[in-house]
């Protein structure tokens, strides 16, 4: 399934009706009824329906970048593998997110919708790194429903889990800023361990992101 995060509500990417959809949690685990669920069969398929789910995704220009990503948008592909020999089969899921792009409110010229589109992709990115500092700190309470975003990943953290991060970041001048608060992130997320090893320190991703004015 494909799904985007715009504005703190959850829409289908496979289709051009923009109905917003609910998440909600069954033993734990969070589903998201009615979100268009497709079998692949093939790489070839998977690009298809990545360059639809593309087409359908809210995207605008700001005075940073001509066509901005507005939302975070999610792939959830799970992949089954069966063995020929013993008949056994295992089946794991793969999450391709993107977190949206990392212009600052300074770079919305102001505008109410880019404004607003911001400050939740702002707060998406506190909410995500409020997460990844109480699993990698083993706290009781992890902050999973503080967000949409938080919600549909809630089943990629601990256990299994494996996550990894790319950090995209711009070398003009003029972006100096926002490529400062990207890699200040990052260096913070690479420092985090989410399995069996015990962090030197406790691990707060939250005060990177304290100011308002950057994003990641």
């Amino acid at each position: 399934n494909l799904s985007e995060i715009y504005n703190e509500e959850t829409y289908d990417l496979l289709t051009e009706k923009k109905e917003k959809l609910q998440i909600r949690f069954t033993d734990n685990i969070a589903v998201t009824p009615n979100l268009r669920v497709c079998k692949i069969e093939s790489p070839n398929m998977a690009l298809q329906l990545l360059a639809y789910a593309r087409k359908n995704r809210i995207t605008a220009a700001t005075s940073a970048n001509e066509r901005s990503s507005r939302s975070h948008s999610v792939f959830r592909l799970n992949i089954i593998g069966k063995c020929v020999q013993t008949n056994e089969s295992v089946n794991g899921m793969l999450s391709l997110v993107d977190l949206a792009g990392s212009e600052r409110i300074l770079s919305t010229d102001g505008k109410s919708n880019r404004l607003s589109e911001t400050k939740a992709i702002n707060s998406s990115l506190h909410s995500l790194a409020a997460v990844i500092s109480s699993v990698a700190n083993k706290e009781k309470h992890i902050p999973f429903r503080n967000s949409q975003l938080t919600q549909l990943l809630s089943d990629s953290f601990g256990g299994d889990s494996k996550m990894l991060m790319f950090c995209n970041i711009s070398s003009h001048p003029d972006h100096i800023q926002e490529t400062l608060s990207s890699l200040k992130f990052a260096s913070h997320v690479n420092k985090t361990h989410l399995g069996v090893a015990e962090p030197k320190k406790k691990i707060d991703l939250s005060r990177v992101l304290d100011d308002e004015d950057n994003l990641v």
